[in-house]
């Protein structure tokens, strides 16, 4: 009971956060601030602006309802988002070697030639088609972590997940025809043996690119309803069938290894599909087919403002390194399998920025969606130190055990002396690559893809490109000047992106987030329960 005898429930609004008293004018008196919790079985009712007449359906009955408080604190925050991404992380190790197993049997069964046109194959598949395909899916981070943090049963969530599929399979055609373009001007790039290898392992491409991009949008809906375990499940039977399908399949060559990871791919879609409709949860808001909601106008112009440029921002990010890797090839057989067989490699150990990326997008979304600022952004504090300290370890790691670790991709004789000219600059590039890969799951989770996109061009392409380049044509630096340039864009993108993100008025950020009304009339259900009905 408040003063004199008004009954009081905490709520959080729109505009404010208080705790409202209902008084017998029926009007809400602000009396307190900073309240984050409704711990009692309450009702809301709309007050129409104006004065206008109150309608029946405009009450609200809510339940007992539960929400995180803005006050954690580090340690709570910490141990809230490393249990989140240690399966993320996993599943991103069993991703990236998804690619890397079949790239590694190519090098270790087949020759540094075949891992040299099988690389340039894969990485252009990769820059025209996976990158900015499975990039548009990106913007279901926000819509859906944000539709989660505000309910995590609507349903909403998968009408989200039908548009996303939609707009990604609609691209299909047109990247398929720029594959098909591309392959024509290879031989005056690489030479006539390196161009039909690589055309040779993209035949099959469209195969393993239609249930990739759908798996992409599967994983986007389960991780941000906090269900890392269903994709990490899927992949576990992807990396388990892998080496089966490539040790039969790549006897036919690099086109049979493109098969093999058509197989496995399509096979990962059918399992985390099954365990979406399995999981009570998941299945409750996945809904229906309803096509028609997802291919609606506005929401569909909506997911396009926002897809566009997180496809941009992956594809911009992810590309700079394979664009690395074709100048490398450029240069020569023994630079591209040396870059080729190092990249692999970090892809590994940057997983774990990868899973600390997505629990960091899932939790700010959600944080932000329940309009808990300070919560969200200590969430990106504690990520981004978290994967700059453990990129530390594995750059020291990698440096260590270089030769060991680069055997396994069958790189050896003038390939590895190649390869030990970069491999001072490994640390760094692995330290500057994690940083930022997290800053792309908190760009995500902001809704901020846009000026996240627009500070990575411009270091990364703008910056880092040229300088690439320049190092390597004009100074004569070869593989180093290559590395060196992307490093140094690296190490000028992550900065940026702190600067940023410091700057931001949290405090806006979850208001536009957060769905909730700032005009809610409240009372005590129990006690007046007979007067709503008898309105």
């Amino acid at each position: 009971m408040g003063e004199n005898g008004l009954k009081t429930v905490e709520l959080t609004t729109n505009k404010s956060d208080t705790v409202a008293t209902v008084s017998p004018e029926n009007n809400v008196e602000p009396i307190c601030q900073n309240s984050r919790s409704l711990n009692k079985k309450t009702t809301l009712e709309l007050v129409p602006p104006n004065g206008e007449n109150k309608s029946n359906d405009t009450v609200i009955y809510l339940g007992d309802v539960k929400v995180d408080k803005d006050n954690m604190s580090w340690a709570q925050i910490a141990f809230t988002l490393v249990p989140l991404a240690l399966p993320s992380v996993l599943s991103m190790a069993l991703t990236f070697g998804l690619a890397v197993i079949p790239l590694a049997l190519i090098g270790s069964m087949i020759g540094d030639e075949a891992l040299t046109g099988a690389s340039v194959g894969y990485f252009i598949i990769s820059i025209v088609a996976q990158y900015p395909l499975c990039g548009l899916t990106f913007a279901m981070d926000a819509f859906c972590s944000q539709a989660y943090g505000r309910d995590a049963e609507s349903d909403e969530q998968g009408v989200i997940l039908q548009r996303g599929v939609l707009v990604s399979i609609a691209f299909l055609l047109p990247v398929n025809m720029i594959l098909c373009i591309i392959q024509e001007f290879l031989p005056k790039i690489y030479g006539e043996k390196i161009a039909m290898i690589a055309c040779d392992f993209m035949k099959s491409a469209i195969l393993f690119i239609i249930p990739l991009v759908m798996f992409t949008a599967f994983s986007k809906f389960c991780l941000n309803q906090l269900k890392p375990q269903l994709p990490m499940i899927a992949l576990g039977v992807g990396i388990a069938v892998t080496p089966v399908c490539q040790y039969v399949l790549i006897k036919e060559g690099v086109h049979g290894a493109m098969l093999g990871m058509a197989i496995t791919a399509w096979i990962q879609l059918l399992v985390i599909v099954s365990l979406t409709f399995f999981v009570k949860s998941t299945r409750k808001t996945l809904g229906t087919l309803r096509l028609k909601e997802a291919l609606d106008w506005d929401g569909l112009k909506e997911y396009l403002q926002l897809a566009l440029p997180s496809s941009l921002f992956v594809a911009a990010e992810a590309s700079s390194f394979d664009v690395a890797v074709l100048l490398s090839a450029a240069l020569g057989t023994y630079e591209g399998a040396a870059f080729s067989a190092i990249l692999n490699t970090l892809l590994m150990f940057v997983s774990i920025a990868g899973g600390l990326s997505t629990a960091a997008c899932a939790k700010v979304g959600s944080s932000l969606g329940a309009n808990l600022p300070q919560c969200a952004r200590r969430y990106v504090v504690v990520a981004v130190s978290l994967a700059v300290l453990m990129a530390s370890l594995n750059g020291i790691i990698v440096f260590v055990l270089f030769d060991n670790i680069l055997g396994l991709f069958g790189v050896e004789g003038d390939s590895l002396v190649t390869a030990r000219t970069i491999r001072w600059l490994v640390p760094f590039m692995c330290i500057a690559d994690s940083a930022q890969y997290v800053f792309q799951g908190v760009f995500s989770g902001m809704g901020q893809n846009k000026k996240g996109a627009q500070i990575l061009i411009t270091c990364l392409w703008v910056i880092g490109l040229p300088l690439e380049l320049a190092l390597a044509y004009l100074f004569g630096c070869g593989l180093t000047g290559i590395v060196g340039g992307l490093t140094i864009g690296l190490m000028l993108e992550s900065p940026t992106m702190i600067w940023y993100v410091c700057k931001l008025d949290w405090e806006e950020l979850a208001r536009e987030a957060s769905s909730c009304t700032s005009n809610l009339q409240v009372s005590d259900y129990e006690d007046d329960e007979m007067n709503f009905e008898n309105r």
